[in-house]
């Protein structure tokens, strides 16, 4: 008889992922909206032809204001099919040749995703070096267009893009300079511009930008220290309301429950995620052409990164018992991959499978990364707001995230050797095994955390009794879920007395002695209001709002009413592996404040 491994790997049509991968791709490149109709049909179509059932797509408001799970749908942007968008010098000392500094018909990426248009014959002005003013006099550069092209601490998030868009400057000419050395001629893509939340909202301020290679961006600063620079920017895009789309459909199983794997559509990179889409096709198709019979129904869903995911899942997601994204599967010259385990607090018996399968079949070049829960991209579901179990396995990139660069390529040969290994885990999980006995390895992974806590002279009593009772949680919940996936009713006793003979020798450990912050923490009981994560803050007025600060996903998921707020945040620290200090603390109550007061949590002060 046949390994399932083997099946998998003579049935993998891997020419066809490829092929699949680049067409999307091409299709997406522009990373325009006007092209995300076509897009999504392409994938209709393709999941048709490989056999998925109930292939459907489902419409959603693309508006800036439009919401789920406090996720606001960006507003439509799509750049011109016919007009061309460019940035060049006008006026200074500067070689013809390189009087062009931007041009999308040379690559669409120059012309900025989701930033303002200019008036049709564009914005003529003086360019100014940000590294010769700073942010403390940014109003230096009020009606200039402005080169951010940091030596170090590049960053467009946490606000300092509504920084410049506020600040009365032209626009923005942008360079990463972190890739010089590896990719001097290559273009990031910039996105996570918004205020709150990844993306701009209807009401956000916005500015003209344009991305020019890190080689380029040395010169022109060495050119600009030579003399006055004017530049023309013209951005032939617009912005209105519009409509993102969610495609999905299934590999019929016995049962109704389904396992959704999710990877996002629209953004313009192979890897991130056609190469997510194309996997997941091949991923049905190789169970549909091998006829395997499945106990759990399989769902793929491909949508908007986090937000179109979001108002999915809040409409249709009620029969998904446990999900995995494939996003970032194996990038270029990377070796690693990295596992993201479902949080302790509704674990799943598939970090074992996960785990297990993935050492058993590759070899020694790769390395594998345990990376705990922190429901970042679209392992959000992990939420109790929707309380899907979710993993992911992904690789790293080298420092070249979103990036036209060699780097953010697939390793086609990494590739082939893992795929299969990620449809074997997943046919495990649809088909309820073969699994082994989990018990004992409940019992061996508490025992050595409980050891490793124990031991742990940074923690506080309190900190070690608080992480012992999340591992003990864990493993609890590791084993429940494989009746859920496989039917196997598997006994927690003997885990539980491990616990209860470490619980012995905690109880005796010395009382700890609070900070002033630790015992305003311990006074305050914390309840998420079921509105979601406060993210783009949609509850809040425009005027009155503020990034949140502060709170990780993890933390929020603790927010239950019932517990302090100090034992709260130490059980997220005890996920994250970290310890929030007290200024941390300070400010996460600040912030708690603050989102309170538009009904995203309630707070009783004992």
């Amino acid at each position: 008889m046949k390994d399932i491994f083997d099946e998998i790997k003579e049935n993998y049509d891997f020419i066809g992922l490829q092929n699949r991968t680049y067409t999307l791709a091409r299709m997406e490149k522009r990373n325009s909206y006007d092209d995300f109709d076509a897009n999504t049909k392409y994938c209709m179509e393709e999941m048709k032809r490989l056999g998925f059932s109930q292939v459907r797509r489902f419409t959603h408001k693309a508006d800036g204001v439009s919401s789920c799970f406090d996720c606001i749908m960006p507003r439509a942007w799509s750049r011109s099919r016919t007009k061309r968008s460019f940035l060049e010098i006008v006026e200074g000392k500067v070689p013809e040749y390189e009087k062009v500094l931007a041009d999308s018909n040379e690559n669409p990426m120059q012309a900025c995703f989701w930033m303002a248009p200019t008036p049709a014959k564009g914005i003529k002005a003086e360019l100014v070096n940000f590294d010769d003013i700073g942010m403390e006099r940014l109003s230096e550069a009020k009606g200039k267009w402005l080169l951010y092209a940091p030596e170090k601490g590049f960053s467009l998030s946490g606000g300092n893009f509504n920084t410049f868009a506020k600040s009365g400057i032209a626009g923005l000419v942008l360079c990463n300079l972190s890739n010089l050395e590896t990719m001097p001629d290559d273009l990031n893509w910039y996105n996570g511009l918004g205020y709150c939340g990844w993306y701009l909202s209807k009401e956000d301020a916005n500015i003209p930008a344009f991305s020019i290679p890190p080689r380029r961006a040395i010169t022109l600063k060495a050119q600009l220290k030579a003399g006055r620079i004017v530049v023309n920017g013209v951005l032939n895009s617009k912005i209105y309301d519009g409509e993102t789309y969610t495609v999905t459909g299934i590999v019929p199983g016995e049962s109704k429950e389904e396992i959704a794997l999710f990877a996002h559509l629209y953004e313009p990179f192979v890897i991130d995620d056609s190469a997510g889409f194309a996997h997941l096709c091949e991923l049905g198709a190789q169970l549909i052409r091998r006829k395997v019979k499945l106990k759990k129904t399989l769902r793929v869903v491909f949508s908007m990164e986090l937000y179109g995911f979001a108002a999915y899942l809040k409409q249709h997601g009620k029969n998904i018992i446990l999900a995995a994204n494939f996003d970032g599967i194996q990038h270029n010259e990377s070796y690693n991959l990295i596992m993201r385990r479902t949080p302790f607090y509704h674990a799943s018996c598939a970090d074992w499978i996960m785990e297990d399968t993935l050492k058993k079949r590759l070899d020694d070049k790769f390395t594998l990364i345990p990376e705990p829960a922190n429901l970042s991209d679209d392992t959000f579901a992990n939420d109790p707001y929707f309380g899907i179990p979710t993993f992911w396995m992904h690789s790293p990139c080298k420092g070249s995230h979103h990036s036209t660069g060699y780097l953010f390529e697939p390793n086609w040969l990494a590739s082939k050797e893992i795929l299969p290994v990620f449809a074997e885990i997943i046919q495990k999980l649809l088909c309820g095994g073969p699994l082994p006995d989990y018990s004992t390895r409940a019992e061996k992974d508490l025992d050595k955390a409980l050891k490793d806590i124990l031991q742990n002279k940074e923690l506080s009593s309190f900190e070690k009794r608080v992480r012992a009772n999340v591992e003990f949680q864990r493993q609890c919940n590791r084993l429940a879920s494989l009746k859920t996936i496989s039917g196997i009713e598997a006994s927690t006793e003997r885990v539980a007395a491990i616990y209860d003979k470490a619980k012995k020798t905690l109880d005796k450990l010395p009382k700890d002695v609070l900070s002033t912050a630790e015992q305003k923490a311990d006074s305050w009981i914390v309840k998420a209001a079921g509105h979601g994560y406060p993210f783009s803050l949609a509850r809040v007025p425009f005027a009155e709002r503020r990034p949140a600060r502060g709170i990780s996903r993890i933390l929020w998921t603790q927010l239950d009413g019932k517990t302090s707020l100090l034992e709260a945040i130490r059980r997220a620290d005890a996920e994250l592996g970290k310890k929030t200090d007290d200024e941390a603390i300070k400010r996460l109550m600040d912030t708690l404040e603050y989102v309170a007061k538009y009904g995203y949590a309630t707070i009783q002060r004992n």
